[in-house]
């Protein structure tokens, strides 16, 4: 999980506990826009997971063809 996914997971954990009185202010504290904030938080998908279907590598396939190139390159 990249920074910007934790960041927002974080973000909507403290709104959620109440940390925040808004969802604005949650984003805000955390550098998210608002309208992926919200999206996220009525249970919308990232958008790499929302359209796996129209990739042609699964993301283990993904991985392994990175850790390939990557050992190639050393």
């Amino acid at each position: 999980m990249d920074q910007k996914e934790q960041n927002l997971q974080i973000a909507i954990a403290d709104f959620k506990s109440g940390k925040f009185e808004s969802g604005r202010e949650a984003a805000r504290a955390y550098g998210i826009p608002l309208l992926t904030f919200k999206d996220r938080l009525n249970g919308k998908e990232p958008r790499r997971i929302a359209h796996q279907y129209e990739q042609r590598l699964t993301p283990t396939q993904e991985d392994f063809l990175t850790n390939w190139v990557l050992e190639q390159d050393l």
